[in-house]
């Protein structure tokens, strides 16, 4: 009979079935979780004794603990133990741990169960050597927790799973209380639920524990989220324009089922960033999610630094003459890294998109061209215009609706 026993979390033994096995004296548990958690470890019975019961002298102490032996024999069998006169172990086959299974999980599983700290809130209060091997095994099976959740936010994250992203963060938080990987899950979901206040609030908190638990700041690249999300506007912050990031469209919406659509966004994304170009064209029939997945998508590019530009086109525009293209070269002036557009190229761009003279009077007047050589000269300004932001940080340009476009 196999049975299985969590040790991440306060520790409970489960038979075959999945029901509890009940064993009520906690020194006893804390034996059987010793035992399992080393089972290629002959342990010693002094030991045992002493790490137990270190109150009581030792021919007490042993006595405890063959009590505590029986105990386990009568629930687990008395083949489960290799037993002799100096040293006792738990023989493989018998007790399963959480702990293997957490090292060796899928993260796309969506039935992982939660990752906790070894033990959490189990103590046996007068045995101080327990509690001494409790924190060197909470230390040991740190870097193994912390890179199990890191990889599980990474795909919830590539998939727009802003509720599971949360409750990550909050569990690596839990074993790592100062993790940048738990805080930025955090800000993240709770960006992607509207909630900007509550990111940054986030953020706030976890900035005043590293200062005072480390005397450290933040990296550059979680300082650099949390500026983007405090940013309204455009606004200048340690010498570097940032934009803004779009949240405040996901009150009252929901994203389900569109996993595998936003980690192809994604990807294509990573893609971008590393230096290479790409599109993507988002069809469905109406009313499926098409815009609710691109809206949360543009808000997570945006906390890692893309620059978005987006224009929705319109039926009733649709015989209006480069009206979708003046619309994104609207809102292209506004993001980092326009006004180093070259002026002749600006002045072209403000030939049909008012907006350029407003916020560039002194330009000069627009080179003379009709016909094809108009359009080719437009088209030349809208990419300098599309490359000198893009210099600044990577861009992406969402034009909703493009049927619709002229």
């Amino acid at each position: 009979m196999l049975f299985r026993l969590t040790c991440l979390g306060v520790p409970e033994l489960h038979g075959e079935r999945g029901d509890v096995v009940r064993i009520r004296t906690r020194k006893h548990l804390a034996l059987l979780v010793v035992l399992a958690v080393e089972p290629s470890v002959r342990h010693r019975r002094d030991r045992l004794a002493t790490l137990l019961w270190p109150g009581s002298d030792t021919d007490e102490a042993r006595h405890s603990l063959a009590v505590a032996l029986s105990v386990l024999r009568s629930r687990l069998g008395a083949a489960a133990f290799d037993t002799a006169r100096d040293t006792i172990r738990l023989l493989p086959g018998h007790v399963s741990t959480d702990l293997h299974d957490v090292a060796h999980d899928d993260p796309a599983d969506p039935l992982v169960g939660e990752v906790a700290p070894f033990l959490d809130e189990f103590d046996v209060p007068d045995a101080p050597d327990f509690q001494l091997w409790k924190d060197g095994q909470q230390a040991r099976l740190l870097p193994m927790l912390h890179a199990v959740l890191s990889r599980r936010i990474d795909h919830a994250r590539r998939s727009g799973h802003s509720t599971r992203l949360e409750s990550l963060g909050v569990q690596l938080q839990r074993i790592d209380p100062l993790s940048e990987d738990g805080v930025r899950a955090l800000i993240e979901a709770r960006a992607m639920a509207g909630d900007r206040i509550g990111a940054l609030r986030v953020y706030d908190r976890w900035r005043a524990q590293l200062r005072a638990d480390l005397d450290a700041v933040p990296s550059t690249p979680i300082e650099q989220m949390a500026d983007r999300l405090r940013r309204r506007g455009l606004e200048h912050a340690a010498g570097t324009l940032l934009v803004p990031v779009p949240t405040e469209q996901w009150q009252e919406r929901t994203f389900v089922g569109r996993g595998a659509e936003f980690r192809t966004c994604y990807e294509a994304w990573q893609r971008v960033r590393a230096g290479e170009p790409r599109h993507m064209l988002v069809r469905g029939e109406s009313g499926i999610g098409k815009t609710t997945l691109v809206e949360r998508f543009i808000t997570a590019v945006a906390l890692e630094g893309a620059s978005v530009a987006r224009v929705q086109c319109y039926e009733l525009e649709r015989e209006l003459p480069f009206g979708t293209i003046s619309g994104l070269v609207t809102h292209l002036l506004d993001l980092p890294g326009a006004s180093a557009t070259a002026p002749e190229h600006l002045a072209e761009l403000g030939r049909l998109v008012g907006k350029v003279r407003v916020r560039f009077p002194t330009l000069p007047e627009p080179l003379p061209g009709v016909g094809e050589s108009a359009r080719i000269l437009f088209t030349e300004a809208v990419m300098a215009l599309l490359t000198a932001v893009a210099e600044e940080q990577p861009v992406v340009v969402v034009v909703d609706d493009i049927p619709l476009a002229d």
